[in-house]
């Protein structure tokens, strides 16, 4: 039968539903879409932030370089203040380091040393006059990135070279202060220093070996993620762990605590045909940025875990010399880690290999070559996840090659028992860059490695060129042609100094992919075959 009553009822919540929004649900949506907007809107303001502090990074870093090189290019004896710097109380400027007559070249206060200025004095007393360089500061605007360059120039001195005498080196030290803007706000000031050496004070006891005047040619090696003991470099196809580069070639790929070989250092630049998708990996899966951070890709390195250079061969060329003539047995040469491997090595810790890395070139084929000592290492860095925070590194570079040892027991008497071939790691010695940009020759600062650093570390993918001016030594200590013997292998190692780099934890390297050409450049005297 017919329900006249249900069917009304029926009716009734038609209509109710059809009712739309009332007025407490549309302020309630309207609130909503302006949280979103609001919520859209402060994203895109960050992201324009960011964007902007990015670019006055690299506004400051170009003009300190282009500041530092202007006054490289300056006679030794116009490097010096104009005047006298004043002081500052703000501790985000950089005159608050000067301290009447001294300033402290470490950004903490410390290592004060006595500024070089008109009317002042050098090391050994005598009146300072001629120097060019303003103190400022000096206002310099950039599109709309302003701010002022402060110059400051020190005494320092060559610890290797105590016969130089006072006076020998000045060390510039260059900072920028960016203007505050209402979209990055206030900012600490940004600063590089480099060392500059007297050409005059170089003493002539130790002369370079004097050459015939010859052609000079370039050597480029690009650094890649293949292993030595290939001899083409092999695509990427994927993140790994980071490479054992400790050992040698023919120990093949090692990504443990064992031993294995270094990565190659290729003759050829990498090409869009080896990476046509152009994928960026990730060479060090096991050293990764905080929890939270973006991926990241190439070689992350932690500083080691000694605060030192520690790029040292276990054979260095004067027990090679004096094993090969059998004057010292192979067996008791105390810096040799157990194995015949002539490696570096950096003390305890299961992780070396992790903070340290070695490439090595192909071997030389034919009659070798000799380098004239001159170099350049490129290399694509930047800050773990971006922070910010200086940034300094240390490089060695050395020729292996393979040599044949006689091995001896001796209790009252030395006996032979056999010749074991192994490869060593011959030093290439840093005698340090001119003022004038040209390599410093005889002594010099004759160390086993070369350092770079920079305040801040770039915090996004930049090139960086760490100039080299190095010499061979024989085993009297005197400099000699660095001569490539056939089947030898040129090689560098890189390490993270943790005092130039705290308070971040290490660097990132990237190499072996188009737009991050990471490569080591050397003159030759002739065209080299590897």
């Amino acid at each position: 039968m017919y329900d006249l009553e249900r069917t009304w009822e029926a009716v009734g919540r038609g209509v109710s539903d059809e009712r739309g929004f009332t007025v407490v649900e549309s302020m309630v949506a309207a609130l909503l879409l302006v949280i979103g907007v609001l919520g859209t809107l402060q994203l895109f303001d960050a992201g324009t932030a960011n964007t902007y502090r990015a670019e006055e990074s690299q506004v400051v870093n170009d003009r300190l370089q282009a500041e530092l090189e202007e006054i490289k290019q300056l006679p030794y004896e116009e490097i010096g203040l104009t005047a006298l710097p004043s002081g500052a109380v703000d501790p985000h400027d950089p005159r608050s380091r000067v301290a009447s007559t001294q300033f402290a070249v470490n950004r903490t206060g410390a290592d004060p040393r006595e500024l070089v200025y008109n009317g002042g004095e050098n090391p050994a007393g005598e009146p300072v006059s001629g120097g060019t360089v303003a103190p400022g500061p000096t206002p310099f605007e950039t599109g709309d990135i302003s701010g002022q360059i402060f110059r400051f120039v020190t005494w320092t001195s060559d610890p290797s070279c105590s016969e130089c005498g006072a006076g020998v080196m000045k060390r510039i030290v260059v900072a920028a202060r960016i203007d505050e803007a209402p979209i990055s706000f206030d900012r600490e000031f940004a600063e590089i220093h480099t060392d500059v050496v007297d050409p005059e004070a170089t003493p002539d006891d130790n002369p370079a070996p004097p050459d015939d005047p010859v052609d000079e040619t370039t050597a480029s090696f690009w650094l890649t993620d293949t292993t030595c003991n290939n001899s083409q470099r092999q695509p990427i196809t994927a993140d790994h762990l980071a490479h054992n580069t400790r050992g040698t070639c023919d120990e093949g790929l090692q990504t443990s605590g064992t031993r294995g070989a270094p990565d190659l250092m290729f003759t050829e630049a990498p090409s869009v045909e080896e990476n046509p998708t152009g994928d960026l990996f990730d060479y060090a899966t096991n050293l990764e940025p905080p929890a939270g951070s973006p991926a990241d890709i190439g070689r992350m390195m932690p500083w080691d875990s000694s605060d030192s250079c520690l790029l040292q061969s276990v054979l260095n060329i004067v027990n090679v010399k004096r094993v090969l003539e059998g004057l010292l047995p192979a067996l008791t040469l105390p810096s040799l880690p157990g194995e015949f491997d002539g490696l570096l090595d950096l003390g305890g810790g299961v992780d070396k290999h992790q903070r340290m890395h070695t490439w090595l070139t192909p071997p030389v084929q034919g009659s070798g070559g000799v380098l004239t000592g001159r170099g350049t290492l490129e290399l694509f860095t930047k800050t773990i996840n971006g922070a910010t925070h200086p940034g300094e590194i240390c490089a060695s570079m050395f020729i292996r090659q393979e040599v044949t040892i006689p091995v001896q027991i001796c209790v009252a008497i030395c006996l032979p028992l056999n010749q074991i071939p192994i490869e060593v790691d011959i030093p290439i010695v840093n005698v340090g860059l001119l003022s004038n940009g040209e390599c410093r020759e005889g002594a010099g600062l004759n160390l086993n490695h070369f350092t770079y650093s920079q305040n801040p570390w770039p915090s996004q993918w930049s090139k960086i060129s760490m100039p080299m001016c190095f010499a061979a030594v024989d085993s009297a200590g005197a400099l000699v042609p660095i001569a490539l013997p056939p089947e030898s292998r040129l090689g560098i190692t890189l390490l993270v100094k943790r005092s130039g780099t705290q308070p971040g934890a290490g660097l990132e390297f990237m190499y072996d992919a188009v737009g991050y050409e990471s490569r080591l450049e050397v003159e030759t005297e002739e065209v080299v075959s590897f």
